[in-house]
């Protein structure tokens, strides 16, 4: 079992693979990951140790629970797929998934057009839209923001105008989440690679996120 996840180490190595060398469990729970350019690599070309935290470590059985903390949001290879097996099927299908999820996270972050202009929406911005949607529910008439687009030029909004924004960036995610989950699913109902590298992942462009 492996997690699939490319990346380029701090040395500039590229690396594919990476497994569980190692576990701490003294004061807080330690794992030691090797990192392998790929799936048939003896020497690792990367290591590095992350913390894990303890809710993470007992929701299931380890190393299952490991694995899943490391490709979840908070981990360190967030995005990454676990490989069960060796076919090379299986690699392939945890290629294009890792794909799908890169592709995804990259529309979600490149901005989202709203009635009020293109607006940022990496993490951290789609948080303080969120929570500025909250305060214009709260506030009603009494809302002003000053809010600044993408391009860094301001605009002035009322509570339906930030209300509206929030709308937009959620439909933006949803969009992008469902083609997700479309394309995944060609990819679990491929039999062969050549099924799987025959699917085309393009097209993010033209998600309707008015749909």
């Amino acid at each position: 079992m492996h997690i699939y996840h490319p990346i380029v180490t701090p040395h500039g190595a590229q690396a594919t693979v990476h497994r569980i060398g190692s576990l701490n469990l003294r004061d807080t729970v330690q794992v030691t990951v090797n990192s392998f350019v790929d799936d048939v690599a003896d020497l690792p070309c990367w290591q590095d140790t992350h913390e894990v935290p303890l809710a993470a470590f007992t929701a299931s059985a380890y190393p299952a629970s490991v694995n899943d903390f490391l490709i979840s949001a908070q981990g360190p290879f967030s995005g990454g797929v676990i490989v069960a097996g060796s076919t090379s099927l299986d690699l392939a299908k945890a290629k294009a998934i890792a794909r799908i999820n890169f592709d995804r996270a990259a529309f979600i972050n490149a901005g989202c057009v709203t009635p009020a202009g293109v607006v940022d929406t990496t993490d951290v911005s789609i948080r303080n839209i969120m929570a500025s949607v909250t305060m214009a529910q709260i506030a009603g008439p009494d809302f002003q923001i000053v809010w600044r687009l993408l391009d860094n030029t301001e605009v002035a909004l009322d509570a339906a105008g930030m209300i509206a924004i929030g709308f937009a960036v959620m439909a933006h995610v949803d969009a992008a989440m469902r083609r997700s989950w479309a394309l995944k699913a060609q990819v679990n109902a491929c039999t062969t690679t050549e099924e799987v590298d025959a699917l085309a992942f393009g097209g993010w462009s033209m998600v309707d996120e008015t749909a």
